[in-house]
């Protein structure tokens, strides 16, 4: 009996998806590939969950324009933000720790 060959390569291809994949070995230069950029709607949210901060995507988007935000890079017209990056604006906003108010006014002077 003849086994039409489209028949066999979908065997082969059948049997193909059953092996174990290897794992490719990774290195630092594969940072780009596993980067993980956010949208401004992801960045309110992120805002939110890790610091409990509030900041609306509108806020983000006015602070792209006349300064003062984390920063972005564009990906085609869209800003996308690197959680380190936000990490970063958010630490330079933060006051250090203090036990009392007044140990808060020394700070200042």
């Amino acid at each position: 009996m003849v086994v039409p060959k489209t028949r066999l390569l979908s065997s082969q291809l059948g049997h193909e998806r059953h092996r174990k994949q290897r794992a490719l070995p990774t290195r630092e230069s594969d940072h780009a590939m596993t980067a993980k950029f956010l949208t401004r709607d992801e960045v309110e949210k992120y805002l939110k969950e890790k610091w409990g901060i509030k900041r609306t995507k509108s806020t983000l988007a006015k602070l792209a324009v006349v300064g003062g935000g984390p920063e972005y890079r564009l990906f085609g017209r869209k800003p996308l933000y690197e959680p380190q990056a936000i990490d970063a604006w958010v630490e330079r906003f933060l006051s250090p720790s203090v036990a009392n108010s007044s140990q808060q006014d020394q700070e200042e002077r």
